[in-house]
């Protein structure tokens, strides 16, 4: 299993995108190259990510060159992984349990505390879906608009 080593920074980056900007420059980038077990698909975009933390949080952003590029999920905890997005994985202590993030590229997230990953009937065997009121603690900057109905089909 590949390893990334996050950064501490003393300064909260701004939620603007900018992926070589001050805050973003001196980290360094990792590729996205796995997807998830039993899920098979040729379309495997270009995906690199760059993560901080501070005593306040955990920062990261997203660089991901796309075609056919959809969102039209918006709900809360709704199932995004049907649209364009990315996800990283957070185990914030030893033994079981982790987080999971899932984005999708209008800014819609679906997180949920994760202590069996089993696959069963509407999700995993043991998950605690993260609740709105804890959510909107989390600051989530998106480049692509909130809803996109039609697929993009031109590289972005």
């Amino acid at each position: 299993m590949a390893t990334y080593l996050v950064k501490h920074t003393r300064t909260r980056p701004t939620m603007q995108g900018h992926w070589d900007g001050p805050a973003w420059n001196s980290i360094e980038s990792v590729a996205i190259a796995s997807a998830c077990p039993g899920r098979v698909s040729r379309h495997k975009p270009e995906t690199h990510v760059k993560l901080q933390y501070d005593g306040r949080g955990i920062y990261g952003i997203f660089k991901v060159k796309d075609q056919y590029i959809r969102c039209t999920t918006i709900q809360h905890n709704g199932s995004v992984c049907t649209d364009s997005c990315v996800e990283f994985f957070v185990k914030p202590h030893r033994g079981e349990g982790y987080f999971n993030f899932e984005f999708n590229c209008g800014g819609t997230l679906l997180c949920s505390y994760i202590r069996d990953h089993t696959r069963i009937d509407g999700g995993f065997r043991d998950f605690t879906p993260i609740p709105r009121e804890d959510a909107v603690m989390l600051d989530i900057y998106h480049t692509m608009p909130r809803y996109i109905p039609q697929e993009i089909e031109e590289q972005r």
